[in-house]
């Protein structure tokens, strides 16, 4: 599991530093990898607890001594695992999925902008129908870019004529 937390800074796109004025906005618009991130390490973090407390509520023979081979063979791959996790919590939940996000919102916000042009250019063309489709659009990918699209008297005026 561990392995895999970590996945948005190999699977998300942003939007290009220099986007082309012409057709579509290749980025990563979904958010599935940071939920991945997420889960995977709270999935790893719960496993190493479970067998934490598993090693720790395991019963001791009547010789008093434990069933396993001994203590340092236990303690040297949990003290381990447990490091590990310290390290991989912060990277994989803080760094991947947050990087994932923002990187997620940046996209839409691209997105958005591009359709909120196109939709300008289609409201002062006359095409209401299409400019509302569009707007219907933007208001999936960024709420404060559809704020700012419907706001625009023109935009008001194609839709109160539908």
């Amino acid at each position: 599991m561990l392995l895999f937390a970590g996945c948005s800074r190999f699977v998300v796109d942003g939007p290009p530093m220099r986007p082309t004025d012409r057709g579509p906005i290749e980025c990563t618009d979904h958010s599935i990898a940071p939920v991945v991130d997420t889960a995977l390490v709270v999935a790893t973090a719960l496993a190493a607890g479970a067998a934490g407390v598993y090693v720790a509520t395991t019963p001791w023979d009547d010789n008093g001594t434990a069933p396993i081979p001994s203590f340092h063979h236990v303690a040297f791959p949990f003290v381990f695992v447990g490091l590990v996790l310290i390290s991989a919590v912060p990277f994989g939940f803080y760094g991947s999925e947050q990087y994932g996000a923002r990187t997620i919102a940046s996209c839409q916000r691209a997105k958005a902008e591009r359709a909120r042009v196109e939709a300008e250019q289609r409201t002062a063309d006359g095409d209401c129908a299409a400019a509302i489709r569009i707007g219907a659009q933007i208001r999936t990918l960024d709420e404060p870019t559809f704020d700012d699209y419907a706001r625009d008297r023109r935009v008001a005026t194609c839709s109160s004529a539908q």
